[in-house]
């Protein structure tokens, strides 16, 4: 089998993995009916840890770029980190973008670090 071949049958059976973490910064904002049930970071803040899994390399990015542009930031807690990478047939795992970390700063406004 040539290598090229190799490489497409790889890529056409890799899953690609989003891994996000949300700051729960301001508990108090949120609605009574969804409490924080999450770990804590060293700072005694509620985190909690997200994946979902996607069959192209296109959508899985689309999902960060949603994630890191806002789309489950609220008053009470924002997405800090966001990590795509591409889990291969084989078990192997490459990160394929970077770590996106984010804060909200003291103005309330939300930034990449």
């Amino acid at each position: 089998m040539s290598i090229s071949h190799q490489l497409e049958e790889a890529t056409r059976e890799a899953e690609y993995i989003v891994r996000w973490v949300t700051y729960v910064d301001h508990p108090e904002k949120r609605n009574e009916t969804y409490p924080v049930r999450s770990k804590k970071d060293l700072k005694g803040t509620p985190i909690q840890a997200h994946t979902s899994s996607h069959s192209k390399k296109a959508s899985a990015l689309a999902r960060a770029k949603e994630l890191l542009d806002g789309g489950e930031d609220f008053g009470s807690e924002f997405t800090s980190k966001v990590e795509v990478f591409q889990k291969l047939a084989n078990g192997k795992t490459r990160q394929i973008m970077k770590t996106v970390e984010r804060e909200r700063g003291d103005d309330g406004k939300i930034r990449t670090r």
